[in-house]
């Protein structure tokens, strides 16, 4: 990279500061690029901006934009998690000003400006205000800034992605956190500025799903530290860390009465210990969060005659569906549950993938089983198959699942000149998978 790009991506950040009341300490353009430094800088209402002396030693952007894999020095690594808002070793974030959090998130931009310089989400400040993947933001106001600075660490930690932070987000975090914005209004006066982008995404599909399906959905929140289950009217409360799920299920026990009462009269006394308000929230999580587990939970009661279990596992279902009216798949994505036919060519339907091409690939094993290896062939979302055998039924009783399986052979169609689709086989492509990734006929 040349000087004078790195130097102006710094300068980015330095604008961006200026804008927004706060200061970046950058050495002249004529100067070595080692010289060229960025530190971190606490707020300034005078001219002679304070170096933050928590760090020891000072780094060039692109220092803060090397792979993760790559990083071994202590501090710079501390840094990264810092415009990151990630502490790896605590259970909770940290505690930190906002004006901490506009110091880092200015950083941020000028990092994610330096890793996608063909993108336009971040525009130039105008004052305190900050145009973000369409949307402004007044970043002096806490509210806006949550949602500003969630933006910013969904795009940065598509990059920077360690084990110990989750999972990462999903390639549609951008869009999902502005429409989450334009959606729902926080209330809070103030509200800790870093939050998982993750789970504001799974909110925001969330949402969709269930407004599509016309439920009353919330459209004021408030952020809190420590979750209460208490009622808050037409509230959602949301935590800084858990699952958004579960902060939804609490929002509907004491919004949808009728809902809690068919549930109760569902599961009586199956609650496995819990009490039926617990019992509702995990069951509308494991219904919203990952229908396919759901099922794969009935079917191995099932399976294993447990009639009792299974009776109850598909009534607690039943209720959910019945009430949502569509079966999920993963991540609030609607499943249109079908018996397959042999001959019939479906479509691949994978629901993970859709929620993040990364996970792409679905294996094709060489006898009905429940592990996987990268060796074998796979298919992918949006490609045909041709069913072969099956259903096979599949025992995981580590995880106390059962996956229904179909033979198939994967491959391509081609529309012939009378109309019709041909289905053109890939000879080394076939073996078992789940019934989860098979969609619409084709």
């Amino acid at each position: 990279m040349s000087p004078d790009l790195k130097t102006n991506l710094i300068l980015a950040g330095a604008g961006a500061a200026v804008a927004a009341g706060l200061a970046l300490t950058i050495y002249p353009s004529n100067q070595p690029d080692s010289s060229r430094q960025i530190h971190p800088i606490k707020n300034s209402t005078g001219s002679n901006p304070t170096p933050d002396t928590s760090y020891g030693n000072s780094y060039t952007l692109p220092d803060l934009v090397s792979p993760m894999s790559n990083l071994e020095d202590p501090e710079l690594q501390r840094m990264i998690n810092d415009v990151l808002g990630i502490d790896p070793y605590a259970l909770a974030p940290r505690p930190i000003s906002l004006r901490e959090a506009r110091q880092n998130f200015l950083v941020g931009v000028a990092m994610a400006r330096q890793l996608h310089p063909e993108e336009t989400i971040f525009q130039e400040p105008k004052g305190s205000t900050m145009v973000i993947n369409g949307r402004l933001y007044d970043l002096q106001k806490p509210p806006d800034f949550f949602f500003a600075n969630a933006t910013l660490q969904g795009v940065l930690r598509r990059v920077y992605n360690h084990p110990s932070w989750g999972k990462r987000p999903p390639e549609s975090v951008t869009e999902d956190i502005t429409a989450l914005s334009k959606r729902l209004a926080i209330l809070n006066a103030s509200v800790h500025p870093v939050v998982d982008p993750t789970m504001l995404a799974d909110l925001n599909k969330g949402l969709d799903i269930l407004e599509s399906r016309g439920k009353k959905t919330p459209d004021k929140t408030v952020v809190v530290n420590n979750f209460s289950s208490a009622d808050n009217g037409n509230v959602l409360t949301l935590a800084e860390r858990g699952n958004v799920f579960d902060f939804l299920g609490w929002y509907y026990w004491h919004q949808e009465p009728a809902l809690v009462e068919e549930f109760t009269r569902a599961s009586v006394n199956m609650h496995r210990g819990l009490t039926i308000a617990d019992d509702f929230v995990g069951t509308f999580r494991e219904y919203l969060e990952n229908g396919s587990i759901f099922r794969r939970r009935v079917l191995y009661a099932e399976t294993l005659e447990n009639h009792a279990k299974a009776q109850v596992l598909q009534a607690k279902y039943g209720v959910f569906r019945k009430w949502l009216g569509v079966d999920i798949g993963f991540k609030a994505y609607p499943k249109d549950l079908q018996d397959y036919q042999l001959g019939q060519v479906v479509w691949i339907e994978d629901p993970e993938e859709i929620y993040d091409s990364r996970n792409s690939g679905v294996y094709l094993r060489p006898e009905p089983r429940s592990d996987i290896n990268p060796d074998w062939p796979n298919t992918r979302n949006g490609f045909a198959v041709k069913i072969l055998a099956g259903p096979e039924v599949v025992i995981n009783s580590e995880e106390e699942q059962a996956i229904r399986m179909y033979r198939v052979q994967s491959g391509n169609t081609l529309k012939l000149p009378d109309g019709r689709t041909a289905f053109v086989p890939d000879p080394n492509s076939q073996g078992w998978m789940p019934d989860d990734y098979l969609g619409a006929a084709s």
